[in-house]
């Protein structure tokens, strides 16, 4: 369990937009069935989810960032 410092400096290292795109992450990995970060990150960089607006430093950056990761 992360205490409400770790929480705060991990938060405080991501910009606002970069937060939204990992939000935006969370919500397409959730879409495809939750692969691994390896096989997203392949997805995404062979362009196999047409119209994906994420890249690899946005998953990254998901998997860094706190969130609804169940």
């Amino acid at each position: 369990m992360l205490n409400m410092n770790t929480l705060d400096r991990i938060k405080n290292k991501y910009t606002v937009k970069k937060y939204s795109d990992a939000c935006k992450t969370w919500s397409i990995q959730d879409i495809i069935g939750r692969h691994s970060t390896k096989d997203f990150i392949r997805y995404v960089e062979d362009n196999l989810l047409a119209n994906c607006p994420l890249n690899k430093v946005d998953i990254l950056c998901a998997e860094d960032i706190p969130g609804p990761k169940l």
